[in-house]
């Protein structure tokens, strides 16, 4: 028999009692209706014969909820407070903090839980008498960093599942959480069927950022690629015009998927050099990338007269050099081709490798022989050797 007298309440728990906290809730009880010391003395009281009955019995959980439901009932709202606190389950303590109204930390308590309904459960509560928008600098201001970040994933996953897209916004703008903000918004807009609202949306989105405190100084390189995006939107609806495509069929697709489509889709020399030459300038697609997305998608085709019309668009002195023309037509096995683009490369050491590697061996050597270096000599016969070995095997 475990037994003890405080101030007239006495507490008397059976060493084999089927239930002990059953027991020691009602003892709580009368304390807290009877005890009129100091609000501190009671909880120390109650918290002292708590440990006592653990102590004895293993598996009891000290009734601090119930005894401070108690001390709410009885208008104790201070012990209420100091005996929540002494709860170690932090779901446990979340509906107390909220008959409490202390909001902000059974919100914290709910988001340590990682029970997402009861942490709605506290957002539904605290949205009763408070804006989202001053829940939310609530968060930033009196949550530490990394509770305010984890309130802010978990109240973010709940808002999006919800379908409150502008609670959301509100949410991470307030917190500072700008590049989230964009990218929730940006979801919203790219989820628009019409194109035309899609790009005037997304060019408001790339303003707004550029203008709005927070979002300029955090979400710059965001801008820029938002009016990419709106950009390419456009571009690409104007391209199936274009080439006579279905609606919607490439509206999704990105700048290099854009010129990969124009440069095996368009039915002859002079339509495809139009449209890849108005494409490069709508996107302003750099000469480098033009080239290599190009010369790869056509290649991959067998559209070797489309890549020597390439150099209508780029000039006779492409920015990439020729190198990925011999290369791409290697892959190929057109030896004729790589080697036309071979004869136009500029540097002397690389001229004679990918003449080689065409097999042109009697140019190669003859390139490699005015260098007057035997090692280069010995690479460009060991390159030949290979290349040998290739155009028996075509």
């Amino acid at each position: 028999m475990f037994r003890t007298l405080i101030d007239g309440t006495l507490l008397s728990v059976p060493r084999h009692a089927s239930d002990p906290e059953e027991v020691t809730k009602r003892w709580a009880k009368r304390l807290i209706e009877k005890d009129r010391d100091g609000e501190t003395a009671v909880a120390s009281k109650c918290t002292e014969q708590f440990e006592k009955v653990a102590a004895r019995f293993p598996h009891f959980n000290p009734p601090y909820v119930d005894a401070s439901l108690t001390a709410i009932k009885k208008g104790r709202l201070s012990l209420a407070k100091i005996l929540i606190s002494k709860e170690q389950n932090s779901a446990r303590r979340v509906p107390i903090l909220m008959e409490l109204d202390l909001g902000l930390v059974a919100l914290a308590d709910a988001v340590a839980s990682n029970d997402l309904d009861l942490v709605w459960d506290v957002l539904e509560h605290l949205r009763l008498n408070q804006t989202m928008r001053s829940i939310s600098r609530s968060i930033k201001e009196r949550m530490d960093p990394v509770g305010c970040s984890q309130a802010v994933a978990s109240l973010s996953t709940l808002l999006r599942r919800s379908g409150d897209h502008s609670a959301r916004l509100i949410l991470y703008e307030e917190t500072g959480h700008y590049a989230e903000a964009v990218m929730a918004e940006l979801e919203r807009i790219l989820s628009d069927d019409s194109v035309g609202r899609r790009a005037s949306s997304l060019r408001n989105l790339a303003s707004s950022i550029r203008s709005k405190p927070g979002y300029k100084q955090h979400c710059e390189f965001e801008a820029g690629v938002i009016i990419d995006l709106a950009n390419v939107a456009l571009v690409g609806a104007d391209l199936e015009r274009k080439l006579s495509f279905p609606c919607g069929t490439i509206q999704d697709f990105s700048s290099s998927d854009l010129l990969r489509v124009a440069a095996i889709s368009s039915q002859n020399s002079a339509t495809r050099t139009g449209v890849l030459k108005w494409l490069k300038n709508q996107l302003q697609i750099e000469d480098q990338r033009f080239i290599f997305v190009c010369v790869d998608a056509l290649a991959g085709e067998d559209e070797f007269s489309g890549i020597r019309d390439l150099l209508k668009i780029t000039g006779n002195n492409p920015a990439t050099g020729y190198m990925p023309f011999v290369r791409a037509c290697l892959g190929r096995k057109n030896f004729e081709e790589a080697g036309a683009y071979a004869r136009m490369v500029k540097n002397p050491h690389e001229r004679a490798r990918a003449l080689a590697q065409c097999g042109l061996g009697k140019e190669a050597i003859e390139l490699a022989t005015k260098t007057r270096n035997s090692q280069f000599l010995d690479e460009i016969q060991t390159i030949l050797i290979g290349a040998q070995k290739n155009l028996s095997s075509r």
